[in-house]
Formats: C-alpha cells, structure tokens, sequence
C-alpha cells in the first residue's frame, strides 16, 4: 500500500484522478487529507467532514481485466471491504444501505463514491473516495448520523483505521473473481438495511410509500415488494428509503 498524506486538497478523488492523469499512479495508492474542502458524496451530495476527527481518503485500484459481469460486482466488494474492516475494529451492528452508505445501529457511518475510469470498453481503474466518521461526538444536528467513536464507546487512532479499512477494502477487490460472485452477492444481500421488513420510500415525485426491500439485481438495481405484491427494480436516483 502507497499512502500519502495531504494537509488539505478540495476533493481526494479529484486529486488521485488528477495524479493519474499526470504519472504513473503506483496500484493501491491511498491519498487522506487531514482537511477536504469540497468534498462529494453519491448524487453529488455534500460530504462534511471535522478535522481531526473524521477520515477524508480515496483509494486507486487499476485493473488488467475486470473478471465481474457487471461493474456493480465493484461495489459488492468495497461496500463489504469497509463493513468488515469496521466489525473487526469493534463496530457493532454495521449494515449496508443500498448501494454502499454503511451504517452503525441504523445511523450513517460512512459514505463511499466510486469513479470508474473506462478504456475500450473495460474497466481501467478505480478511485474510491470513503468518507468516514471516527472520533466525532457531537453530531446533535445530524440526527441520522454516527461515529465509530459513538457506535463503539472507544477512541481509534484514526491511522490504524485507515490503514485497516483500506487494507480490507484491497483485500476485498482481489477476491473479485468469478468463483466468488455469487457468495460475495450472497453477503452483500444479507447486509443491507431493513431488508424483509416493510419500509417507507419515496420517488422522484415526493411520492410516498411502503415496500419490503428483496435484494439487488445483477445490474445492481433494488428490488422491492411494493404495496400491491408487484416487484420492481430501482436506480439510486428513482428511490429514497425513508428514515
């Protein structure tokens, strides 16, 4: 693993891109900055992080030949990568919420944004951006999100957990491989968020309504049993699951 440490940069997945573009960006390169200005989360949301207290990082993976039928296979492994990394630091009842938000006792933890880099139709390489919080305790005005430090009841080394996560995460994308689909599908599914209960969604209209989350599809779509007993599959930005 390259690590490399900045004191502030508007956005860690723009600078890593911006590195690739320029060199010869060494594999598995992870780029933190104590301070990020304009960080981005999925569906061009803010991502707020404290100095200090949070973790700002992206990680680069570059690829020869991409083994998964789908690149949502991608996000199967990163979303896996930082839920384990999280329980094996003492993080407790750490879920998925579709596609790759990860939550602790119901609460945001985590965001994840996945830029895909693509050469003739291939996937060519991978900047993952993982905003995370550690250490924060006051987040009175963010009543839907946590901290390692709230979920856990520990403080961490926040250079531990980075190197922890991003290790995990590695690890995770190396197993990528067709023998390991399935399973890793299989893990994903068990780990998402009020999954088999009846939930509240929204659509791009305001509508609301009540559904029971299924899975995912191979294009990593979320199926959902709706009130009249009808599955459907939704892209992110055609549903919101409710609070």
């Amino acid at each position: 693993m390259n690590l490399i440490k900045l004191d502030a940069t508007a956005s860690t997945n723009t600078y890593l891109k911006q590195m690739l573009s320029e060199t010869q960006l060494v594999d598995e390169t992870v780029l933190w900055t104590e301070r990020q200005i304009n960080g981005r989360g999925q569906q061009g949301a803010k991502w707020d992080s404290q100095p200090g207290l949070s973790l700002t990082f992206s990680l680069f993976r570059r690829f020869s030949s991409f083994p998964a039928r789908h690149p949502f296979y991608l996000n199967l492994a990163i979303s896996l990568g930082v839920k384990y990394a999280l329980e094996e630091l003492g993080v407790s009842q750490v879920s998925i919420k579709w596609p790759n938000d990860i939550l602790s006792y119901s609460k945001k933890l985590c965001g994840i944004l996945v830029e895909n880099q693509i050469e003739k139709d291939r996937l060519a390489s991978s900047v993952i951006g993982i905003g995370l919080n550690v250490n924060e305790t006051d987040l009175n005005d963010l009543p839907h999100a946590t901290s390692m430090r709230l979920s856990a009841g520990l403080v961490f080394k926040r250079e531990e957990v980075i190197q922890v996560v991003a290790t995990t995460v590695f690890q995770k994308i190396r197993q990528l491989n067709r023998d390991s689909l399935d399973q890793m599908k299989q893990d994903y599914q068990n780990s998402l968020f009020r999954k088999g209960v009846v939930s509240t969604f929204s659509n791009r209209d305001g509508k609301i309504f009540s559904g029971i989350i299924q899975g995912v599809t191979e294009e990593g779509l979320l199926s959902v049993l709706d009130e009249s007993d009808e599955m459907k599959s939704y892209q992110p930005k055609q549903i919101r699951l409710r609070y």
